[in-house]
């Protein structure tokens, strides 16, 4: 009885994870490399919440083999929008820059455009239209989010133009947004040198202490 109503309280965790053995469980699917799927269960959690976890990773997991079966093999072009995304960064642009530049366009990505996109569409009805529109509300996060998201999505679309997802590029005829220009500010003579005096001092300061 204990157990049963445990199971009515956890909410989500009923239609993903289940009571059995004196543990919990969840079921799996694993796409094979026939492209089959294989179906099973995982148990020995010791609470739903741990169960749900791993159900989630499985299904992760499952997605993104999934995607980069459509895409990195099928080469299909009904992939959605937002699927190429994900999958030009991991296995695309990811291979051919470096770690700082990975980090940024990832925040870019994961942070910035993807949550903007409201309604996704297929790669190849992209428009215009639905670019202006999804930089114009990932412009509003902070003030280098139109001109960073623009720059990833001319990346991307030029390697689906290239990889024959799609027959034409409309990134080039979106609106652009300018780089945020660091404010330079410059020293007359009489305070850089103020400024030596005051750096000799607090070097004095520091040797002597």
């Amino acid at each position: 009885m204990a157990d049963k109503e445990k199971t009515a309280k956890t909410g989500q965790e009923k239609r993903v994870v289940f009571f059995e053995n004196n543990s919990w469980y969840h079921r799996t699917k694993e796409l094979m490399d026939d492209m089959t799927v294989k179906y099973s269960k995982k148990g020995g959690f010791q609470t739903p919440e741990e169960a749900e976890g791993s159900y989630w990773e499985y299904e992760n997991r499952f997605r993104d083999r999934q995607r980069e079966f459509q895409v990195g093999y099928l080469k299909n072009r009904d992939v959605m929008f937002g699927d190429y995304l994900m999958y030009w960064f991991e296995h695309i642009y990811s291979l051919r820059i470096e770690t700082t530049t990975k980090m940024i366009g990832s925040y870019t990505l994961y942070e910035l455009l993807l949550p903007s996109i409201e309604s996704d569409i297929k790669l190849r009805y992209v428009t215009v239209e639905y670019l202006d529109a999804l930089l114009e509300r990932t412009s509003k996060i902070c003030v280098s989010a139109g001109n960073k998201g623009r720059e990833l999505l001319s990346l991307a679309m030029k390697d689906a133009l290239f990889e024959g997802f799609i027959t034409y590029n409309p990134i080039p005829e979106t609106k652009p947004y300018k780089r945020k220009k660091p404010k330079i500010r410059v020293l007359s003579k009489e305070k850089i040198k103020l400024l030596l005096e005051a750096g000799q001092k607090v070097h004095g300061i520091w040797k002597s202490s």
